[in-house]
């Protein structure tokens, strides 16, 4: 890694996904959540990615008011 640093400064990682590899195949995180129908489903879609659950009613509902309270707040600006 250090020869490749040598020559390309701005690598930062190195990754070897070879064709047909579980890797290959999957879609990205980004793009899993770039057709997220609303605020809350990314939000949902991040805890689901990170924790490997899905968040349950308490968190959603948790969720939705911290969403609500920054729309409100963007609003009175």
């Amino acid at each position: 890694m250090e020869r490749l640093r040598t020559r390309f400064p701005d690598t930062l990682v190195l990754a070897f996904d070879p064709q047909g590899s579980a890797a290959a195949t999957e879609a990205s995180y980004s793009s899993r959540l770039a057709g997220a129908p609303d605020d809350l489903a990314v939000c949902c879609g991040f805890l689901d990615h990170v924790r490997g659950r899905s968040a349950d009613p308490a968190e959603r509902t948790a969720l939705a008011f911290a969403l609500e309270n920054v729309r409100l707040q963007e609003a009175s600006r």
